[in-house]
Order: C-alpha cells, then structure tokens, then sequence
C-alpha cells in the first residue's frame, strides 16, 4: 500500500511538471522606468495623416500694436553735410575803428583773425569808415540780427550802444568788450566781462610817468574825442600833472593825418612852453 502510495506520488509530480512546462511563460513585470502613463483623452486622438486646413490665428494670438517695433530703433538716415553741428561757430567782432583809418586797429584786426583761424572760428568783422559812434551802434545792431554764436565789440560809448548789447543779451548771444569798455559793472551792462585796460589809470600813470623829470605844460592829443575810453585817459593825464601843478589841457585833433599834423603845429605854435605831450595813437603820435 505504502509502495502503490509512493508510485502515484511521483506519477502526480511528473504530470504537474509536464503541465507547468507547457503552461504559457508569464511575462516579467515592468519596472517602474518603464510603465507608460495611460495616454488622455486628447492624446489619444490619432493624428492626421493629411494636413488640416489652416484655421485663422484667433484675435487673442495676433501680436499686439505695442510690440511693433518703435521708430527710434530703425538705423538713422547719415546726417547731410554743412549740418549745425560740423559747421564753425559764427563770431562778430564790432568795433568803432578800422585798419583802413587808423594803423593801431591793423595789429587788432591780426590778433582776431589769427585767433579765429587757429580755433577753426568764422570770423566778421564790422567797423565804420571813419569814426563814429551812431553807425557803430548801427553796426551792433546788423551784427544781433546775424545771430551770431558770440558777439565781441568795443564799448566806446556805455549809454549809447547800452540797448543794442542788451539785444544781444536778450537772444542768448554771448558778449565780451574789448579794447574800450569799463566792464560790465561799471558799463551798468550784463555782458560777459572786459579785455582792455583802465583808460583812466593809463592817463593818471602816463601823466606821473612823463612829468617825473618836470615840466612847464602838458597836452592830450584826442584824435577821437566822445572815445569815453580816450576821454577818460586824458582825463587821468590832466589830473596826474595838476598834482604837480602843471598846467594841462586837451587838444582834439581826427584820424586824417594832414589836418591833424596842421592842428598840433598851430598848438605848438600858440603854446611855446608845453613840453609834455601824451598822444593816444598813431593818429596823434604820427602828426
């Protein structure tokens, strides 16, 4: 009984290891890296072997007006030539004398020009034929009406050319004196400062200088009298010999050389003691 036992024991293992050897082999469970997620709804749309028709971008896509591109990144077009900015400041220069008449202002005249050429400056230079002081204030005037980038004039007269160098002010021009002129506290006038010398000072140390050795009198030769700047030089002359007590005057002579040389001859002629004498150009030290 025991043997039968045993014999249908290994009978039932070897059919059971026959049946699980023709059993179908289970597939190895999938490792966590490679289960695929359970494609949606959506993605579970196959997709269109043929293209579809282009539907309209919706108004919430088209690129907004703000985004376009501002002008101010577009290349700018290359400045034209002569433009503002590459052409030379543009000075005046007024004064009440010129070389024409009067050999001092030839030295003057150099000096601006060689300064305007050696600072790449376009330089006009105004003056009147002769002296005189209404048409220099003319001039001020043509020279404010150019609207130049700077204004450079002798102040001969304070009270008279006061309003046309105030227009000057008025349109922005900047404004120097020079050769004649006070400054601009003095000249009672806003412009930018003065380069020249004090007439009177020159007058008072021309006069102490020359009547140092003595003298029995004194003349100022003016060759353009109503010159505030040459009236104020004779006028130091005059007081700087009174110091002394010597006598002095002034004796107006023009810038035509011929009548002047008459001038100071019949002078001379009439006043045979004035051995001091103080002239304020060439047109009086030539004569």
């Amino acid at each position: 009984m025991s043997k039968k036992l045993s014999t249908l024991m290994a009978l039932l293992i070897i059919v059971s290891m026959v049946l699980a050897a023709c059993a179908t082999t289970p597939e190895a469970e999938p490792t966590e890296a490679e289960v695929q997620p359970e494609p949606t709804e959506a993605e579970a749309q196959p997709e269109p072997t043929t293209a579809p028709e282009a539907t309209p971008m919706p108004e919430a896509t088209a690129v907004p007006e703000a985004t376009a591109v501002p002008e101010a990144t577009t290349a700018p077009e290359p400045e034209p030539e002569g433009d503002a900015a590459t052409k030379p400041l543009k000075i005046y220069a007024v004064q009440h004398a010129q070389c024409s008449f009067d050999a001092f202002w030839c030295t003057v005249e150099d000096g601006l020009k060689s300064a305007a050429e050696a600072m790449g400056v376009e330089l006009t230079i105004l003056a009147p034929d002769k002296f005189d002081l209404e048409r220099t204030a003319q001039l001020i005037e043509q020279a404010v009406s150019a609207q130049p980038d700077g204004l450079a004039l002798t102040v001969t007269d304070a009270d008279l050319f006061r309003e046309p160098i105030q227009k000057a002010l008025d349109a922005g021009i900047p404004v120097v004196a020079y050769n004649a002129g006070a400054g601009p506290v003095a000249d009672e006038i806003a412009y930018l400062t003065y380069l020249g010398q004090d007439e009177y000072a020159g007058g008072y140390q021309g006069g102490q200088r020359l009547a140092a050795d003595g003298g029995t009198g004194g003349v100022c030769i003016n060759q353009q009298v109503g010159h505030t700047g040459l009236d104020k030089r004779c006028q130091g002359f005059v007081d700087a010999l009174a110091e002394m007590d010597i006598p002095a005057e002034v004796l107006a002579i023009s810038d035509d050389p011929a009548s002047s040389q008459t001038v100071i001859s019949d002078y001379y002629t009439a006043n045979p003691d004035t051995d001091i004498f103080l002239t304020l150009g060439p047109n009086g030290a030539n004569p």
